[in-house]
């Protein structure tokens, strides 16, 4: 939340350019590409759903002690698994005069025609202010009782990963003494993507009096609920119900921004499972198709977010059994305003 682009105060409305990979690495030639990934292939065993928060901070191992055999034994061993997430918001260098005159040098270089890109966003020695903070939680896609057993229990509602930000704004606020007030709003609602956010979008305009007051804004979404979110902030900024120099932040947790596993459509059990539940789960394959209406819309949405400066967030799990880790890091999109990172559970090998 304290990152900030390495530049001056910016205008109202800012030009800026979101570089889109036409050809990721993703496909049955990649090296992340997994056969056994095909929910056909699936064990029952591996069906375990992974989540940030479900398991506890520490682990602790001990090793058996000596025997007859072995005389000296297994020297005995404690050690604290922490659940990571790798690399961190503190990772990123401070913003310091020279930073700043580099920037504006590059920037300079950019007006005569010189290509110089900015790799990535600098910490303020002192965050801004904050008073009022609203957080708005998007859950994502429920798998029904027949499918749990092959891609897991769904992870959370609405309602936790905005309890959860707020906690983490809390938090943030403490260890720079700052008072904050916090708004909470839980968007709850299954189906297909654009039927959420046309009912969030009418939703959100209701509340235009809480967005208004708020100095930032503070979205926490999870799986399919993140493209849900980018689609839906940028509609939001587009017909002014947030305005563009309103402090926003998406956290995408396991976004579906490249679709889930490649080749899990092609399985019999999903081409079996026609229900409305289906059509939810089935749209998300599109996020592989670039000339998609839904892949092209997402890419719209975030040239929207960038200009608006809006910051992103995207965070992918090693162990997720639905989205791959390219997909849920977006690696098919590149600005400075974009950060990502990856979570490693403490049951991981």
């Amino acid at each position: 939340m304290s990152s900030k682009p390495s530049s001056p105060p910016r205008p109202k409305k800012r030009t800026s350019s979101l570089v889109i990979d036409d050809e990721p690495s993703i496909g049955k030639d990649s090296h992340l590409f997994r056969e056994d990934r095909n929910w056909k292939f699936w064990p029952r065993e591996r069906a375990q759903s992974w989540s940030f928060w479900s398991n506890p901070p520490h682990v602790h191992l001990e090793a058996t002690g000596g025997s007859l055999d072995n005389p000296r034994g297994n020297t005995t061993i404690k050690k604290d698994l922490e659940n990571l997430v790798i690399p961190k918001l503190n990772n990123l260098p401070l913003a310091t005069t020279s930073v700043y005159l580099n920037h504006n040098y590059k920037r300079i270089r950019r007006v005569f025609g010189y290509s110089e890109k900015e790799q990535h966003l600098n910490r303020l020695p002192a965050p801004t202010p904050l008073k009022k903070v609203l957080i708005i939680g998007v859950h994502g896609f429920f798998p029904t009782k027949m499918l749990r057993p092959i891609i897991g229990e769904p992870t959370g509602t609405s309602l936790k990963f905005a309890t959860l930000g707020e906690s983490a704004v809390l938090e943030w606020a403490r260890e720079r003494e700052m008072d904050v007030e916090i708004r909470k709003i839980a968007l709850e609602k299954e189906g297909k993507i654009f039927d959420r956010v046309d009912f969030f979008f009418d939703i959100l305009s209701q509340n235009k009096s809480e967005i208004d007051e708020s100095d930032f804004i503070f979205v926490c979404s999870h799986s399919q609920g993140t493209p849900v979110s980018i689609i839906l902030i940028a509609k939001l900024l587009e017909y002014g119900i947030i305005d563009g120099s309103k402090k926003i932040g998406i956290l995408g947790m396991a976004g579906i921004n490249l679709g889930p596993f490649y080749g899990m459509d092609k399985s019999l059990f999903v081409r079996a499972y026609s229900t409305i539940e289906n059509e939810s789960l089935l749209e998300l394959f599109q996020f592989q198709n670039f000339e998609s209406l839904q892949s092209r819309k997402y890419v719209e949405s975030l040239k929207t977010l960038i200009k608006n400066n809006v910051k992103l967030v995207f965070i992918g799990s090693i162990d997720d059994q639905l989205v791959p880790l390219y997909s849920s890091v977006a690696i098919h999109i590149h600005h400075p305003n974009i950060f990502r990172s990856i979570y490693i559970d403490n049951s991981t090998n």
